[in-house]
């Protein structure tokens, strides 16, 4: 099995490796950006993760400089390889299966998301969110400040999570040490939750 990373900003790739490296998956980093002309053969990819990144869904689908990452994963949906999309990724692929994103209020810090039959407190830092779920969408989570924090597609190995399961308790902690700590939503818990590696386990097995 390998899974490419679509590296959506530098250094976003990082802990994703690290955690399908622990998983005993291979994986190939790819930042359209700084490899613009990098041939990705489709044929080797069984799967894709779509990372987070600065600024809007709807710039990076109509940038120039974007449309060879756009183009593959319309290839990966179209051959029906799963794709996974965290924060900015989740974004994009609701946008480009039909959905809607919107600007919101800033959210930095630890949200309490609800699933199903669990909840589990994972790292946020965005300012926009999925408003629509995308056709053939189906909700998988929620929370208090955000209707949309996870969807599924039927027919399709799509998953999309607005809540960063790659982020541990200290890395978030580092991405906020410049923010006061009045604006986060809730402080960093004591250890991942458990879900984190469940949701990429899941993936794997799509």
């Amino acid at each position: 099995m390998k899974i490419l990373i679509i590296e959506n900003a530098d250094g976003r790739a990082e802990a994703f490796s690290e955690i399908l490296k622990k998983l005993g998956k291979e994986c190939e980093v790819w930042n359209p950006y700084n490899q613009p002309m990098k041939k990705v053969n489709l044929r080797l990819i069984d799967r894709v993760i779509i990372t987070g990144g600065p600024g809007h869904a709807a710039d990076y689908l109509k940038s120039k400089y974007y449309q060879p990452a756009k183009k593959l994963i319309e290839n990966i949906i179209a051959l029906n390889k799963p794709a996974l999309g965290i924060c900015l990724g989740h974004q994009i692929l609701a946008l480009m299966l039909g959905g809607e994103v919107k600007q919101t209020t800033q959210r930095y810090g630890w949200v309490k998301v609800d699933f199903e039959k669990r909840s589990a407190l994972l790292f946020h830092y965005h300012h926009d969110e999925v408003k629509k779920l995308p056709e053939n969408g189906v909700l998988l989570a929620s929370s208090d400040s955000c209707k949309i924090e996870a969807f599924s597609v039927l027919g399709k190995k799509i998953l999309g999570l607005q809540g960063h399961i790659e982020i541990s308790p200290e890395m978030g902690q580092k991405i906020l040490s410049g923010i006061p700590k009045k604006l986060w939503i809730n402080s960093a818990p004591q250890k991942p939750d458990p879900v984190c590696v469940e949701i990429f386990e899941r993936f794997c097995k799509l």
